[in-house]
């Protein structure tokens, strides 16, 4: 990573220090990154991929970036990053999203597996959005034991309005959603990665970088999602609680169970907020396992496939 100290940047642009500074506040000139309390220097080389890749000068891309983590869940801390955004208000630049890469280097030590320090964790980001009317993006990890599901405390996907996963799926990262609170859950995206140059070293060596794009044409398997499995599970309750297990010995043979009764398990596990977003919910889970093959419906009976899907007289794992 290139950093330019401010007499770089004179020199590199050819404007004085009072144009560049004026340029700022204006919007049509890169701001620096903070290097250290008293430290800051601008960085071109994200800048330049992105920027050439989109076709979009620099001075058009407004971003600010920490280079160390901030403790969200020390109010003091927060504090301080308060005080350097409403700084960088004061010279123009408007805080639209914040983004947390990762949950990990800026949660000052707690237990992630702790609802109470995850609720301190939430509470401070909550205030955030509220005093910059902006939002909070989380880039978290997936948990060892159960990847399909972020590690830590459950209290932080009861209070995200969105979840999304991304996983490798052959030569295509897939990012699929796991929470929508109220409104539909998106289709798949498929991304991969798109190397591209920028310039060449003082070796006359070419520097080059990654990229996602999304891939219009990719094929993503049909598969069990994290989302599929989340939903199956409900009608393997629904069908447990129901009687709408059949066994020959200890080997399943079959599952089934009503419309009604399943959507009355799924609500009942549903981390929506009102009737309405459960039930628009339960209708997409619905439709997207009978269309991916993993449910037979007749008459409003969902009856299991177990031929698919490596269900076959196995119990759902928990």
């Amino acid at each position: 990573m290139r950093f330019f100290r401010i007499r770089d940047v004179e020199k590199f642009s050819g404007l004085s220090r009072a144009s560049i500074y004026r340029l700022m506040r204006e919007g049509k000139f890169p701001r620096p990154v903070r290097l250290g309390e008293r430290a800051v220097a601008w960085t071109i080389d994200d800048l330049e991929i992105w920027a050439k890749n989109n076709e979009t000068a620099e001075s058009e891309i407004r971003v600010m970036v920490s280079r160390s983590p901030v403790n969200y869940r020390d109010e003091q801390a927060a504090k301080e990053l308060e005080t350097e955004l409403r700084s960088a208000q004061r010279e123009g630049l408007e805080p639209v999203l914040f983004i947390i890469d990762t949950l990990a280097r800026n949660y000052g030590g707690g237990d992630e597996n702790s609802n109470s320090d995850m609720g301190r964790f939430i509470t401070v980001l909550d205030q955030f959005n509220a005093r910059f009317n902006c939002a909070t993006l989380i880039v978290h990890h997936s948990g060892h034991a159960e990847s399909n599901r972020g590690r830590g405390a459950s209290a932080l996907k009861g209070a995200l309005d969105a979840e999304f996963m991304c996983i490798k799926d052959r030569e295509n990262i897939v990012v699929s959603c796991t929470k929508m609170k109220d409104a539909e859950e998106p289709e798949d995206v498929s991304l991969s990665l798109k190397t591209v140059e920028f310039g060449f070293s003082s070796e006359g060596k070419a520097i080059s970088s990654a990229i996602l794009v999304r891939n219009e044409d990719a094929v993503i398997r049909q598969k069990f999602t994290s989302a599929n499995a989340r939903d199956l599970r409900t009608f393997h309750e629904a069908a447990a609680e129901h009687n709408g297990v059949m066994k020959i010995g200890d080997v399943i043979v079959e599952k089934r169970v009503s419309l009604e009764n399943w959507r009355e398990i799924y609500n009942r596990r549903a981390t929506q907020d009102n009737p309405d977003a459960k039930r628009k919910a339960f209708e997409r889970a619905r439709k997207s396992l009978v269309e991916r093959g993993f449910l037979e419906v007749r008459d409003d009976i969902y009856t299991l496939k177990l031929h698919g899907a490596g269900q076959t007289g196995h119990e759902p794992d928990n």
